[in-house]
């Protein structure tokens, strides 16, 4: 579960269906989710089609990231996009998500993966994929998210895909360190075999993540790897016959708090109570900094030590700590500044007892802003830290 606290809303969900007593069957749907099977080998970009069961699902070009591969092109971890690690095993794909309309007329790719066996009709179904800017990107997007068909869909042309997907997160993912999950429930039509990945005309919103670079067109580039099709089904155990202690729907092996009832998109736990979501709304307002510096003023420590009652009050509960800046200034000084306060407000929460991996701090600089930098009220909107609660 993810809890962006800007809108107190589910921040990669998009749930079909009503899933408080369901939990997640064993199998995952989708034929070769890390792309490591097939004569896998790509010694250029445009090769998806060399990992078994995947390909593309327009005219737009969709690469292969090969740890055999040169570093010069698409290799892993180093490739020309820039660097991402994945465990051994694995192999990972790359679209271009969004290009800059002035400059290639909307180009965009898509991911298309086969799944092992159809979707039966009004079964529910968990859907997650990992994805992560890369960091030769000068652009971020929302709308990322995941379409199922019936047909092996094969548009011919390379534009935006104007169709509603199935799951989809608004959330602007910007982070080329890490790889960030996207997921939600889908109940089947029925005779799904099919299942798209990409940008969606609905909720995207492009993002500059940095001045525009001397390499081809301005654009975000997406790496995506693990794509999960599991279904969801009744039960008090799981499939190795584990115990639901508490009778939430998911089974003591895979519940975070296996003796307190929770939801199955918070792995067991209660949900995030509402003077919680208050609390940490409070804190986007509240956290202040001395001018320019890390530096967090005093009146800030009554509000950072609320949050710590949370985080202490639920053990269970993962903390990621975002710092952003209003664009006044060189972005690269506003990207070290908003890493440097990010990084203070977890060190605080350290000193009063949250223990270190509980909490991960990033920066992001000016490229998500809340307002219009245009005015003041809309900078001083932009200077802030927010949390997301995660499990």
């Amino acid at each position: 579960m993810c809890l962006r606290i800007k809108s107190l809303n589910g921040c990669l969900w998009i749930s079909v269906g009503i899933l408080s007593v369901l939990s997640l069957s064993a199998q995952n749907l989708v034929k070769n989710p890390e792309m490591e099977e097939g004569p896998v080998f790509a010694s250029d970009f445009n090769k998806i089609s060399l990992a078994e069961g995947w390909s593309s699902a327009t005219k737009g070009t969709v690469d292969l990231f090969s740890r055999h591969a040169s570093k010069k092109k698409n290799g892993i971890p180093v490739n020309r996009q820039g660097k991402q690690t994945i465990s051994d095993s694995a192999n990972y794909a790359g679209i271009i998500a969004y290009s800059d309309p002035k400059e290639k007329k909307g180009y965009c790719e898509y991911l298309r993966g086969e799944l092992v066996s159809v979707l039966e009709k009004g079964k529910t179904y968990h859907v997650s994929f990992k994805v992560s800017l890369s960091e030769k990107s000068t652009r971020a997007v929302g709308g990322l998210g995941a379409v199922f068909s019936v047909a092996q869909m094969k548009e011919k042309h390379a534009s935006i895909l104007k169709i509603l997907p199935n799951i989809q997160t608004s959330d602007i993912i910007s982070d080329t360190k890490n790889w960030t999950e996207i997921a939600g429930e889908y109940t089947a039509m029925g005779g799904e075999k099919w299942i798209i990945l990409g940008a969606f005309s609905s909720n995207m919103n492009a993002v500059n993540v940095k001045k525009d670079l001397k390499y081809k067109e301005n654009r975000a580039y997406y790496y995506i790897t693990d794509v999960r099709v599991e279904e969801l089904k009744e039960s008090g155990t799981d499939k190795k016959g584990s115990s639901d202690s508490d009778k939430d729907g998911v089974a003591d092996n895979d519940d975070k708090c296996p003796t307190v009832a929770g939801v199955i998109l918070n792995k067991g736990c209660p949900e995030v109570k509402e003077e919680e979501k208050e609390i940490f709304q409070q804190a986007l307002q509240d956290i202040q900094f001395e001018t320019g510096i890390d530096v967090i003023k005093p009146t800030s420590f009554e509000i950072l030590d609320k949050v710590v009652e949370v985080m202490i009050s639920n053990p269970a509960y993962l903390l990621k700590i975002e710092g952003h800046t209003d664009n006044v200034g060189d972005d690269e000084k506003n990207l070290s500044l908003s890493q440097k306060r990010a990084d203070a407000v977890k060190k605080y929460l350290e000193t009063k007892g949250v223990a270190t991996e509980r909490t991960l701090a990033q920066g992001f600089g000016e490229t998500v802003p809340l307002a219009d930098n245009t005015t003041e009220a809309g900078k001083a909107n932009n200077r802030r830290v927010e949390f997301k609660v995660e499990f």
